[in-house]
């Protein structure tokens, strides 16, 4: 786990929901042969379901894809990462398979007027 990982998850607290043995076991079933944990997808879902509104006002996902393979210097990952791709998750996701790549999203507004800010 990187550094930015574990900053990132000591942020978070752990929550409690309940829901059916069957959807739990299909959901990481699901999530691990998309190359991914049950609870990164959650994560996804939940902002998605919070800016879901706003999306249409101006607000959109971008996706960086980070390459995965074993042996690779930070300066060739780093070489090899493309970012700002945009689109529906499940077509990044395909151009950008789990077994090769790490996806990662942001959430962007639109370009507003630029204003001068209090120094």
């Amino acid at each position: 786990m990187s550094g930015t990982d574990e900053a990132r998850r000591d942020r978070m607290t752990r929550r409690t929901f309940r829901l059916s043995d069957e959807d739990w076991a299909a959901g990481h079933a699901r999530a691990a042969a998309d190359g991914e944990h049950l609870t990164d997808v959650i994560r996804r879902l939940l902002s998605g379901y919070l800016i879901d509104g706003a999306v249409g006002e101006g607000y959109e996902f971008r996706y960086r894809a980070v390459p995965i393979a074993p042996g690779l210097s930070e300066e060739q990952r780093e070489a090899l990462t493309v970012s700002w791709i945009s689109g529906r998750f499940e077509d990044v996701r395909r151009l950008y398979p789990p077994r090769n790549w790490r996806l990662e999203e942001c959430t962007v507004s639109t370009y507003r007027p630029a204003v001068r800010k209090g120094a």
